[in-house]
């Protein structure tokens, strides 16, 4: 099996002053990562469902997450004027 090439981007983290890790990833992440984003646990918004949803998107106040207006109105069965 031949090697695969791992992506462009080598992103490190430390904490306490350690390096404890290196990701290899591709340029949209590292983007996203590099940009000092502000990360949190959203296990709490994936609760196993029937129907299943995903939080991208979504507005973020820095404690938690919640539809933008069109999603809620779908929701409801609101139709929001387009």
């Amino acid at each position: 099996m031949a090697n695969a090439q791992l992506p462009p981007n080598k992103i490190g983290f430390s904490l306490d002053g350690k390096v404890l890790d290196v990701f290899h990833t591709d340029d949209r992440l590292a983007a996203i990562l590099l940009s000092e984003p502000v990360i949190f646990d959203a296990s709490e918004y994936y609760v196993e469902k029937e129907d299943g949803f995903n939080i991208v998107g979504w507005d973020f106040d820095g404690k938690t997450a919640t539809p933008p207006v069109e999603v809620i109105a779908v929701d409801e069965g609101i139709h929001p004027v387009q």
